[in-house]
């Protein structure tokens, strides 16, 4: 059996695959357009364009961006025509540039060493506001030079990695100094030390010098509370998310490992993988905390439903089919393909009703879950009579009847078995739409689950949330699947064997 359950996991990889790309062009077409104050539809800002990765090629990425690139690109803009695009572009980068401009100086005119040198000072004086620049233009070149010879250790990723943990434990204006000195260069190790930080004080540390060196919001300061310092700190790791490029440089395996992942797949996926699903644009909460405050309550709610459709349907399917043809079988036919064409809001409305002023009525969990069961149970139990009808025809079946066993024995001890089997395989087909009926009915009972949230975030334009979302309900469905194709082997060790051997097509 384990056997056979590692080579379902392997064959869930490839179906993985292909629910990535399906769940990846759905939710790719979701941030072409946006919303304006009014309401109405406009075209999406160069700054939303960067935080969905529009900028980013889809698969391949043959030219990726990173600090070097970006900021030798903006210095030759510069030392050409001096765009002040180039200018703004150059301080942005900041210290993460300096590395790789000051050296470029040197291959560059008189005239055109004075012009990206000049362009260099806001970040002199962000880094430092007591340095001392030269009141010449034409002395910047030479000041850039002394200055690159007194600092070039401080630019190295064990020294600026080693201050910013030491500031983290014992904090200290000169060491923060020393931090600040460096400007961006330090942001890529503020957020690894961050990632491992747990202490909410030296997490707020860390937050403000993020808004000091950056001049960004949220500015956090050691006197917030721990929630205003959390909810900062997942804004934080959203904007390092999009402009982590922007100031780290790309070496040796790097290199070759961004041309996939810094595109808009790769993002996709990673943001999947490392959990880092981003902030809500409707409150600025990260996504990640939201779904494992919510996720829990409709996984209840859809796992309720699927326990009671079951424990109903494969009883009733089981009694129909024993009696198919009689009167019993006429009406629960009738009653079901009733219960099928009511919409699911029916029921809700009729619960809410029927135990109007008893506890259950404060409960919306387990009303929810008794509306989707309702639906569900219509469908299953006739799943489950084709089922047993099926089974009924077998040859053992009419052996054990010939023998003298009794109608109970052979339903139970023999039909039972064989014919719940498909009824447990569309447990994966039917999670969709248990979710899409967990909406409604989360709405109606004013359950806070993810149907809930999710309709507050298709009124605020959420799309964050609304792509998060479309991705865990591909990975949990194939999840569904996984689990009743196993669940189905188990009941059944001759489907497995005949699942293997099909496979490697010797059948």
């Amino acid at each position: 059996m384990l056997g056979y359950v590692f080579r379902r996991l392997v064959w869930s990889i490839p179906t993985l695959f292909g629910i990535s790309l399906l769940a990846f062009v759905l939710t790719s077409i979701l941030p072409v357009v946006g919303y304006g104050q009014d309401n109405t539809r406009t075209a999406v800002g160069e700054d939303q364009r960067r935080k969905l990765f529009l900028d980013l090629p889809r698969f391949i990425n043959t030219n990726p961006l990173d600090a070097r690139a970006r900021s030798l690109r903006a210095a030759h803009q510069i030392a050409t025509d001096d765009a002040p695009s180039a200018r703004t572009e150059i301080s942005r980068v900041g210290g993460a540039g300096l590395p790789h401009v000051i050296p470029y100086l040197d291959q560059l005119t008189l005239a055109e060493r004075v012009r990206v040198a000049s362009a260099l000072v806001p970040i002199a004086l962000r880094s430092d506001p007591s340095l001392h620049l030269p009141q010449e233009a034409n002395e910047l070149p030479g000041f850039w030079a002394r200055y690159w010879d007194d600092h070039i250790l401080d630019f190295t990723p064990v020294a600026i990695e080693r201050a910013v943990k030491r500031y983290t434990t014992y904090e200290g204006e000169e060491r923060r100094r020393a931090i600040l000195a460096v400007d961006t260069y330090a942001l890529d190790a503020i957020f690894r030390v961050l990632y491992e930080t747990v202490d909410p004080l030296a997490r707020a540390r860390l937050l403000a010098l993020c808004g000091d060196i950056t001049g960004l919001a949220p500015h956090v300061s050691e006197h917030d509370d721990t929630t205003t310092v959390e909810l900062a700190a997942g804004i934080w790791r959203e904007w390092w998310y999009v402009h982590r490029s922007d100031f780290i440089t790309y070496s040796g395996t790097d290199r070759a490992i961004v041309v996939v992942s810094e595109t808009r797949y790769g993002k996709w996926v990673s943001r999947v993988f490392s959990g880092e699903l981003g902030v809500s644009s409707r409150d600025g909460e990260a996504i990640a905390t939201k779904l494992a405050r919510y996720a829990p309550v409709t996984l209840s709610a859809i796992g309720l439903a699927l326990l009671l459709s079951y424990l109903l349907a494969v009883p009733l399917g089981l009694l129909t089919a024993y009696r198919k043809g009689e009167r019993v079988d006429f009406v629960s036919a009738g009653v079901l393909f009733a219960m099928y064409s009511v919409p699911i809001f029916v029921y809700c409305e009729f619960l809410r009703h029927v135990f109007a002023g008893s506890l259950l009525v404060h409960s919306g969990v387990l009303l929810s879950a008794f509306a989707m069961a309702i639906a569900m149970t219509a469908l299953l139990s006739r799943y489950q009579r084709a089922s047993v009808l099926d089974v009924l025809r077998q040859d053992y079946v009419r052996t054990a009847v010939a023998k003298g066993a009794s109608p109970w024995r052979v339903l139970v001890v023999h039909v039972l078995r064989n014919a719940v089997i498909p009824t447990i395989s569309v447990i994966g087909t039917q999670f969709p739409s248990l979710l899409g009926s967990a909406f409604v009915v989360e709405e109606i009972f004013r359950v806070h689950g993810l149907g809930y949230e999710t309709l507050r975030a298709v009124e605020a334009h959420d799309v964050p949330w609304l792509v998060a979302i479309v991705t865990v309900t591909a990975l949990i469905t194939t999840l569904a699947l996984l689990v009743s194709d196993i669940a189905a082997a188990i009941l059944n060790p001759r489907l497995k064997a005949r699942a293997i051997w099909a496979r490697w097509g010797r059948v």
